[in-house]
């Protein structure tokens, strides 16, 4: 399923993310398919005016939730900023860089990553007691780094 998207209108493209189905989202976050890695990790670009799928990038299966798609600020460039909420393999969040190539194809690359918080085990739900940490925090004013509300509820959090 979708999660967010972003227009290109002078380039005629779509970007938009993935998140996970229904079921997996509905009633917080399910951990299991998280460390499963079964949410979304890919980026889908469009073709606006002829209204068909020009590409996906898969970012990786660790790289959960590639949620937030955010443009470059310049509307003509070719890039763009979609944020990662959790690596399943370290818990680290991250920001990704697309760009698009001369000849019209998409690549993507990981340009920061945002390190998980530690603390101790009795802190921590099950499911993230193996890693002694939680995933970055974040919030609506920092658009790469939120957790989404399930992830909130499955750690605790308000």
């Amino acid at each position: 399923m979708s999660y967010d998207f972003w227009w290109n209108i002078p380039h005629d493209y779509m970007v938009s993310s993935e998140w996970g189905l229904p079921p997996q989202f509905e009633n917080g976050l399910v951990g299991e398919d998280l460390l499963a890695n079964r949410y979304g990790h890919c980026l889908h670009f469009r073709d606006l005016r002829g209204r068909q799928h020009l590409q996906t990038i898969d970012i990786g299966a660790n790289h959960q939730m590639a949620l937030d798609v955010r443009p470059a600020h310049e509307p003509t460039k070719d890039y763009g900023f979609p944020g990662v909420v959790v690596d399943t393999q370290n818990l680290e969040g991250s920001i990704w860089t697309w760009r698009r190539e001369k000849n019209g194809t998409f690549h993507a690359k990981k340009t920061a990553a945002i390190p998980p918080e530690p603390a101790s085990a009795e802190q921590l739900p099950d499911l993230l007691k193996p890693f002694g940490a939680v995933p970055p925090p974040g919030d609506r004013h920092r658009p790469f780094t939120r957790r989404p509300l399930p992830l909130c509820r499955l750690l605790g959090h308000r």
